[in-house]
């Protein structure tokens, strides 16, 4: 039996996937852009904070609906694109929703699951003008869809 040796090349001041050398996949936003996000694992939580940082977006994490509510009312006039689980205890996404909506017009909205969208949610994402993606999805797709709902919210 051979043993096959596989290279591993690391680069200072990686900065997460490339293309090809020095092509970013994640530099989609300027950092003028602020997301917050809202999910209730904390190890995908984190990551979302991590991918949108690298995307070049000003990340903002809330652990659950409350304080979802609770940052989205602190940081109002800076918060862009919301980026909501559906599943977000104690409330749930409709709550959460009904909390944010009309104080912000222009704001963008993506909601995750891993299901499919229950039909009452999918007629409130359809009249807050958001996006779905379903879970597991690529961080390009979320970092492009996040950029897409933020630009159409500057050009309001």
């Amino acid at each position: 039996m051979s043993s096959r040796r596989i290279p591993v090349v690391l680069w200072s001041g990686f900065r997460g996937p490339t293309a090809r050398r020095g092509t970013p996949l994640y530099s989609l936003a300027p950092m003028t852009s602020t997301v917050l996000i809202a999910d209730d694992e904390p190890q995908l939580l984190r990551l979302l904070v991590r991918i949108f940082e690298r995307g070049g977006f000003r990340a903002l994490a809330a652990k659950d609906g409350d304080a979802a509510i609770e940052m989205f009312e602190q940081h109002v006039d800076e918060i862009d694109v919301l980026v909501l689980d559906v599943i977000i205890p104690p409330r749930g996404v409709a709550e959460v929703l009904e909390a944010v909506s009309g104080r912000k017009p222009s704001l963008g909205l993506v909601l995750t699951s891993g299901d499919q969208l229950s039909p009452g949610l999918q007629e409130l994402l359809h009249k807050q003008g958001g996006v779905f993606l379903r879970k597991p999805f690529l961080p390009k797709l979320l970092l492009r869809t996040v950029q897409e709902l933020g630009s159409a919210a500057e050009a309001e």
